[in-house]
């Protein structure tokens, strides 16, 4: 998992784990890059135990991540509701 102060949304390769129906939201959401171009990204719901946030909370799946070695982007939307309910 790496920490990415730059993305309002946190992001997981898809074949991390058996993403389907079950854990499918029925939500997409349009996310941008630095290459400017927008892309329609589902909504899944995962258990994410880590040092930051531990709790079911909702990802969006990519068959890929801009940085090499790496199952997931920890983005500021799971950090601030984590920090959020230990307040």
């Amino acid at each position: 998992i790496l920490r990415d102060t730059g993305t309002s949304q946190s992001f997981m390769l898809e074949n991390v784990l058996p993403f389907g129906k079950d854990s499918y939201t029925g939500s997409r959401v349009i996310v941008q890059g630095l290459e400017m171009g927008a892309v329609s990204v589902p909504l899944h719901h995962v258990s994410l135990p880590s040092d930051l946030v531990t709790g079911n909370v909702t990802v969006c799946i990519r068959p890929s991540l801009p940085v090499k070695g790496i199952s997931m982007l920890l983005g500021n939307e799971l950090v601030v509701m984590f920090c959020l309910a230990l307040s």
